[in-house]
């Protein structure tokens, strides 16, 4: 299955963009998130609105986000629009400001991480 991650920017206001995150938090869906967000930010976008829903995903995976966002030069929102929930956390924490819809979920558990995690992270960069 393909992951995609879909923007518009905001016509209003060109230096603002909305980026759908629909996907569990793995290599491919990162990718994709990485290279939308660094191609509004070399366009001028100083403030994303991710509007997401993610049931999870790898650990290793969200925690390399959770290192690279806050390096891009945007100010990134957050935005729970259905669920969130396990690795998909990470990410949402990531927004310096975080909104989530009335009746949108949050989810966590115990977490279950392995060091193969990581390493097929870090080979699929």
């Amino acid at each position: 299955m393909r992951t995609e991650v879909r923007h518009a920017v905001n016509p209003e206001v060109p230096s603002e963009a909305y980026v759908a995150f629909n996907a569990n938090v793995n290599p491919e869906s990162t990718n994709s998130l990485l290279t939308v967000l660094t191609q509004l930010s070399q366009a001028g976008t100083k403030r994303v609105v991710l509007c997401m829903s993610s049931g999870g995903g790898q650990v290793a995976t969200a925690i390399g986000l959770m290192n690279l966002l806050p390096q891009l030069p945007i100010e990134l929102v957050t935005h729970n629009i259905a669920q969130v929930g396990s690795a998909g956390n990470l990410l949402f924490l990531c927004g310096a400001k975080r909104f989530a819809n009335q009746n949108a979920l949050f989810f966590v558990h115990r977490p279950t991480w392995s060091p193969m995690d990581g390493r097929e992270f870090m080979q699929r960069l």
